[in-house]
Formats: structure tokens, sequence, C-alpha cells
């Protein structure tokens, strides 16, 4: 029996928690930045931080978990990061 359904789809009940978790890490560099720190304490903490979401994910019974880095487009004109 589905949950939702449409017109076009019908979508199955998947039990309330996620399938898929998908991380992108980005910002550990500006993060560092921000607190005078050397970017290789960033890099740990971001570490730390996919370790915790990834063992909060597993007991959660996720089936995968992607750690991925940002996906760069092409574009006409630059996108700056913001310096937050």
């Amino acid at each position: 029996m589905s949950l939702f359904s449409s017109s076009t789809q019908t979508v199955p009940d998947t039990g309330g928690g996620p399938r898929h978790v998908a991380i992108v890490t980005d910002g550990n560099g500006r993060w560092a930045k921000r607190r005078f720190l050397p970017r290789g304490t960033a890099h740990k903490a971001g570490v730390e931080t996919v370790r915790t979401s990834a063992q909060s994910h597993g007991e959660r019974e996720a089936q995968a978990l992607t750690e991925t880095k940002p996906v760069a487009t092409t574009s006409k004109s630059p996108v700056r990061k913001q310096d937050a």
C-alpha cells in the first residue's frame, strides 16, 4: 500500500527514515579562516562531523551514505563563494 500517490507515480511508504544520505563537504577553509585557525584544523573538524553523521545515520539504518565534494558547474559569469 502506498503512502502518497499522484497521477503519474505511486510513492511507496519507506518506513520513515531516509534510505540514502548525502553529505557535501564544503566550507572547511572558510570555517578555519573565520576562526584564525590553520586549514588542517578545519579538515579534522570536517572529518569528525562526517564521522558523527555516518554513525547517526547508521543507527537509523540508512542503506547508503555518500560523502562528496561540491559539484563545479560552468557559467558565463564567475561565481564566488561568500566569505560568511
